[in-house]
């Protein structure tokens, strides 16, 4: 009877793994060494990540929840709870889980970092969609041309974004985006994935974008751009093309109103650059070698199609088994050392054998 129970709840197991792993969601965030967790895929709470409540990637460049990621939404509470706390030049380390508490199941194409300055200061009434970003850091292959920077998000690295020194103090939305270009050749295949968190920045700095340098999701891309519409595998280590605006210099000045927004020309990543437009010629710096999370002879999962989706209002109770399968294994696998298979993390061995 008990070898029927273990057999029966390993396939079990092993049958949700298709499921909860082909996407994924900011997890954590880490500033200058302190680490703000989010909340679980549709879960509410006192974060200052804002939820959202799909794991599935964002289809299209018009994506109506392109901001901040499909139903996000504005988390109000305790400051303390709902803000993390950042200064001019804080390090930021952003931690990307894949679907079901696995690791980012994706390694090809860029990773995009914005500001947007909350309107009087106030995050947690404020609309991303009403947000207008500047983008302070871009980041595709690395020197060395093996593979793209997204890569080390496989091995359960977090991205790595410093932000400019000279930012204006205020409250403002932080959006790290990526661009899963794995199946982008046909036009609608990119997969759009952003996650956002609600952040102060102290100090006494004044710097801001300039009014060129902003721009709205939707709106600040187009699905023909070259950085969106393109065949990754076939790039050479100079060719791509980041989408969006420039990387802004901060060049104009804050006065402390809820529409003046900062950033800076940050370098630190390896493949950062500035582009001249929304179609830029900014490029990285080596080719891959990469298959976005698949073998190379991957057939393509259904959930990675090229049809775009409207965000609609996807309620919570209409979540997908997907999602669900995805918040008990994420919690499953908090506090279970990374010595377990990442499929058997959220199994406890005691009740099988």
């Amino acid at each position: 009877m008990k070898s029927t129970t273990t057999t029966t709840t390993l396939f079990s197991l092993l049958a949700l793994v298709p499921l909860v792993a082909a996407h994924g969601y900011v997890a954590s965030v880490k500033i200058d060494g302190t680490k703000y967790d989010g909340p679980y895929v549709g879960e509410d709470g006192a974060y200052p990540i804002r939820p959202i409540s799909t794991i599935d990637p964002m289809k299209g460049a018009d994506y109506a929840d392109l901001s901040c990621g499909t139903n996000s939404y504005a988390v109000s509470g305790d400051e303390d709870k709902v803000y993390a706390q950042a200064q001019p030049g804080s390090d930021i380390e952003v931690s990307w889980m894949g679907g079901g508490g696995q690791a980012w199941p994706h390694n090809v194409g860029p990773m995009l970092t914005y500001l947007a300055r909350c309107d009087d200061d106030d995050c947690m009434n404020f609309d991303s969609k009403d947000a207008e970003w500047f983008k302070i850091d871009e980041v595709a292959m690395k020197k060395d041309g093996s593979e793209w920077e997204q890569a080390d998000l496989m091995q359960e690295e977090p991205a790595k974004v410093t932000l400019p020194s000279n930012l204006a103090a205020g409250s403002y939305l932080l959006r790290h985006e990526i661009i899963a270009l794995h199946i982008a050749s046909d036009e609608g295949g990119a997969e759009f994935y952003a996650g956002c968190v609600q952040m102060k920045v102290g100090g006494s700095e004044t710097g801001a974008p300039s009014d060129s340098d902003l721009v709205k999701f939707p709106g600040a891309y187009s699905d023909e751009d070259p950085g969106i519409l393109v065949n990754a595998f076939s790039l050479g280590k100079n060719d791509y093309q980041f989408p969006g605006p420039n990387v802004s210099d901060l060049s104009g000045s804050s006065s402390g109103s809820s529409s003046d927004n900062d950033e800076g020309d940050d370098d630190d990543n390896s493949s950062s650059a500035s582009s001249s437009g929304a179609h830029s010629s900014k490029t990285s710096s080596g080719a891959p070698e990469a298959t976005g999370g698949y073998d190379s002879g991957y057939t393509k999962n259904n959930s990675c199609s090229l049809k775009k989706r409207s965000s609609g209002n996807v309620k919570r109770s209409n979540m997908t088994g997907e999602d669900t399968a995805s918040i008990e294994y994420a919690k499953a696998k908090r506090g279970h050392p990374r010595v377990y298979s990442r499929i058997m993390r959220g199994l406890d061995w005691r009740s099988v054998f």
